[in-house]
C-alpha cells in the first residue's frame, strides 16, 4: 500500500472488531476519527480535513440513539456533503442495518449473521473496496503531480482547485456574502480615512 494513502474510520462508537481489522491491515496508515455527541457538520468536517484521509469508512448511524428522523447527521448525509466539500475523499458506508444491499453499503460483521471470522468477512467484503479506493486515490495523486500541474490547457485556478482537493487543503472560494462583507469593510475604512 502506498504510505501516503490514509484509511480512516469515523463513528461515535467504534466497532472494536472493525478497528482491529483495519489496524492490522493498514497499520500506520489507519486512523480513527471519534464523533462526539456535540459534533455538528463543521466540527466533523474539521476532523476529517485534519486527518487528511483518502479513504473514509463512515458508520451509517454516526450518533448512538439517533434515528433517521432526528436532526443529527447520518453517515449518508455526511457522505453527500463531503462529495461537495472534499470530493477526493473516497467514502464507504458501513452499517449494522438490514438494508445494506439495497443501498450498497457494507454490513458490519456480526457473529449472529456470519459463520466466518471477522477477518475472513472483512477480507471478502470490505478489503477489495478499500484496495480499489487506495489504488484510485494513488492514481489521482499521481495524475495531479504528473499531468494536471503541467497541463497548459488548464488555467491556474483550476490547477489550484484540483491540487487543494487532492491534497485536502482548504479552498478559498469567495461567496457573494464574503465579497459584500469585504466591500463594506473597505467602505468603512474609506469613510474613516476621509473624515
Amino acid at each position: 500500500m502506498n504510505n501516503a494513502i490514509k484509511v480512516c474510520y469515523l463513528d461515535d462508537d467504534h466497532d472494536l472488531l472493525l478497528v482491529d481489522y483495519l489496524q492490522n491491515k493498514y497499520q500506520d496508515n489507519f486512523f480513527e476519527i471519534k464523533v462526539s455527541p456535540s459534533d455538528k457538520y463543521d466540527s466533523l468536517l474539521y476532523k476529517i480535513k485534519k486527518s487528511k484521509c483518502d479513504v473514509l469508512i463512515i458508520d451509517s448511524i454516526l450518533y448512538k440513539n439517533a434515528t433517521r428522523a432526528s436532526s443529527k447527521l447520518t453517515g449518508e448525509q455526511l457522505e453527500l456533503l463531503l462529495m461537495n466539500e472534499i470530493p477526493s475523499i473516497l467514502t464507504i458506508i458501513i452499517s449494522q442495518n438490514d438494508d445494506v444491499e439495497k443501498y450498497n453499503y457494507i454490513n458490519k460483521y456480526s457473529t449472529r449473521k456470519h459463520k466466518i471470522t471477522y477477518e475472513e468477512y472483512y477480507d471478502t467484503h470490505l478489503n477489495p473496496i478499500i484496495d480499489f479506493y487506495v489504488k484510485k486515490s494513488s492514481r489521482m495523486k499521481d495524475a495531479n503531480e504528473k499531468e494536471i500541474k503541467n497541463n497548459d490547457d488548464l488555467d491556474e485556478y483550476t490547477k489550484e482547485l484540483i491540487d487543494c482537493n487532492i491534497n485536502k487543503l482548504p479552498r478559498y472560494d469567495l461567496r457573494k456574502q464574503d465579497i459584500d462583507d469585504l466591500i463594506n469593510k473597505f467602505r468603512k475604512i474609506e469613510e474613516y480615512v476621509n473624515k
